[in-house]
């Protein structure tokens, strides 16, 4: 064989080799770009799994549509409680007691006292005009029947009954309710407990009968002279016992009042 021949034949080879590549890498470009195949199960489970995401979604956005919902709603609540929270009327302040340095007892007393002048002068006016006087404010002042008729606890008598024999009742601002009823079968039975000084002022109020008598003895036997203290008084007592009952009157009268 000659050069020439040996030639031909490795120049052939090589061109048959480079065509074999090119159209080897043709066919693998072309075969890459067809899609792939699915098969009718793994179709149906995609379909399923975006059918079951779609539900999903449409949940979350009916659920924030309810948040926000719910959100304007409390906005709403908040607002109107706040509103009537600027609207409600403060609370009353507890009730006191007016009547600076009584004692219950002597609060009753007192009203019951007032009570009883009412019921007197109404029953004067009856006698004497006839008729039931329209209100207690008839009754008192400078021309009336009671010249003055003092609160002690900002109790109220304007409300009164004035029928004669009625039944009368008064309330302090702290709640004291005091009855007078004329026949006695409701009046209020004061049984509070007295303070020292009452008990020493009951003691000296015992006396007092003695203690005028006395008064008089000494203006008696010194030109009318008042007796200058209570011991001047001691001599015209009628016996020692009530000089005696005076003295520790006052003796509990003076440690009742003195402070503790």
């Amino acid at each position: 064989m000659t050069t020439k021949t040996v030639a031909i034949v490795i120049v052939g080879g090589l061109l048959a080799f480079g065509a074999g590549t090119y159209f080897g890498r043709s066919a693998h470009t072309a075969s890459s770009d067809q899609p792939v195949l699915e098969n009718p199960a793994q179709a149906r489970a995609i379909a399923s799994l975006q059918q079951s995401n779609a539900e999903l979604q449409a949940q979350l956005d009916r659920v924030d549509a309810a948040n926000v919902q719910l959100n304007t709603i409390n906005a709403q609540l908040t607002a109107s409680n706040a509103k009537l929270a600027e609207a409600k009327p403060a609370a009353p302040a507890p009730a006191k007691n007016l009547s600076i340095g009584m004692t219950r007892r002597e609060l009753k007393q007192t009203i019951m006292n007032n009570l009883r002048q009412i019921d007197a002068a109404r029953s004067q006016y009856r006698l004497e005009k006839n008729a039931d006087p329209e209100s207690v404010d008839i009754l008192v002042g400078d021309n009336g029947y009671i010249r003055r008729l003092q609160t002690v606890a900002g109790e109220d008598y304007s409300g009164l009954s004035m029928g004669a024999g009625q039944v009368m009742t008064v309330t302090t601002p702290d709640g004291t309710t005091v009855t007078y009823d004329p026949s006695g079968a409701t009046t209020t039975q004061i049984t509070d407990p007295p303070s020292e000084v009452e008990r020493a002022q009951e003691q000296m109020n015992s006396v007092g009968p003695a203690v005028n008598k006395a008064v008089t003895a000494y203006r008696a036997n010194n030109q009318g002279q008042d007796p200058p203290n209570p011991e001047a008084l001691t001599p015209y007592f009628a016996n020692p016992q009530d000089a005696a009952a005076f003295a520790q009157a006052r003796e509990a009268l003076k440690a009742a009042r003195t402070p503790h």
